[in-house]
């Protein structure tokens, strides 16, 4: 059982360390962003710079650039993709874990606007508990949310003019890198499903509410370090910071940056065409990151229209895009569906396995389930 009041005493103890806000950096890294924009030169010297220890990317326009997001038209399709799962529990019997993803598409029109929701579930039998950790069961969720978004939005948006898919979360494949074996495994997957947004020319973006990303924070710690980067005493006042909070200093509510160019090592492995590029956009609740293939990038008429669906929906959704919020509800299992599936399972064991017909849990489980004084 938690002790409470030890938890509050410890939280107070360590304030300053769990919440790093602007008004600890804000004079200083504003005066120091500002001095980095008169750089004429800084951008071609980040290009030849090849001893950074941190992704540094690059840049469209000016690097302090703000760009109005237009309104939305009346008239518009949003697709939306998201995934959940049970993972495999050694304590049930039926050898097991599912995936569970859920699809939103919202179509906007002048008259009568429509939405339709669907979900699907993916069961997987498992043999070896070693062959899908944690990681390896996020992989195929991850996916399945590719496959399905992409397959559903090449058959709904190809008719369209005005049109997005939008995932929330990164497309750049940051876990990959978290276990060895996952960018063996998952990469070209991915990958093959990002190229269906060039091969058919479905604008998707991923979302990415209250982003935690330092890259522009690393062109600032190189400015302040003048590309020493192993001097660290010139910019570990910064290393708390990130991009979003810098974005707030310049960047008014309805407004984008300019586009910029991730350069991480697992970006590298993209082909020029899918390589990730991202903005940084203030809804008004928050400023959150949107990321899309390199192909979109070059089209910056198709950038605004992204742009412009994405504060829409923000709007919509009070702070938040509104098909993300329900293809979330579509696709998580909560505790009711959760109890479903393992009371079918049980059902299933005991009409189907003799082995089985006591209980398909361990008896650990059994005593979690019932309080016993």
């Amino acid at each position: 059982m938690l002790n409470k009041i030890k938890l509050v005493t410890e939280i107070e103890k360590k304030a300053l360390d769990l919440f790093y806000t602007q008004e600890h950096f804000c004079p200083m890294v504003y005066e120091q962003w500002l001095l980095l924009n008169k750089e004429m030169m800084f951008l071609e010297k980040v290009r030849n710079f090849k001893g950074s220890i941190w992704p540094i990317p690059l840049w469209q326009d000016e690097l302090d650039k703000v760009i109005a997001v237009p309104d939305a038209c009346n008239i518009y399709h949003i697709i939306s993709v998201d995934g959940s799962q049970i993972y495999p529990d050694r304590h049930i019997k039926g050898r097991c874990f599912l995936i569970n993803i859920g699809l939103v598409n919202f179509c906007y029109q002048d008259t009568v606007s429509s939405v339709a929701f669907e979900s699907v579930p993916f069961v997987y039998p498992y043999k070896d508990e070693q062959l899908y950790s944690v990681e390896i069961i996020n992989g195929i969720r991850h996916g399945h949310e590719l496959t399905y978004g992409f397959e559903k939005a090449k058959d709904v948006l190809r008719s369209s003019s005005n049109g997005l898919l939008l995932f929330d979360g990164s497309f750049i494949f940051w876990h990959l890198d978290l276990q060895k074996g996952l960018r063996e495994r998952f990469l070209d997957e991915y990958l093959g499903c990002l190229n269906m947004s060039y091969v058919h020319k479905i604008p998707s973006a991923a979302y990415i509410s209250s982003p935690k990303s330092k890259e522009l924070i690393s062109i600032l710690r190189l400015f302040l370090c003048n590309f020493d980067v192993q001097n660290t005493s010139l910019y570990e006042s910064i290393d708390g910071m990130v991009d979003s909070l810098l974005v707030c200093l310049y960047l008014p509510i309805g407004y984008r940056t300019t586009i910029f160019k991730n350069t991480s090592p697992i970006s590298c492995a993209y082909p020029d065409h899918l390589k990730p590029h991202f903005f940084y956009i203030n809804v008004g609740k928050e400023v959150a990151r949107v990321e899309f293939p390199a192909w979109m990038a070059e089209d910056i008429g198709l950038i605004n229209k992204v742009a412009s669906y994405i504060k829409d929906q923000a709007q919509k959704g009070d702070g938040y895009p509104v098909v993300l919020a329900e293809a979330h509800e579509q696709a998580v299992i909560k505790a009711v569906d959760r109890d479903f599936f393992y009371t079918y399972l049980e059902r299933f064991t005991q009409k189907n396995y003799g082995q089985y017909k006591s209980s398909p849990y361990s008896q650990k489980l059994m005593h979690k389930k019932v309080m016993r004084v």
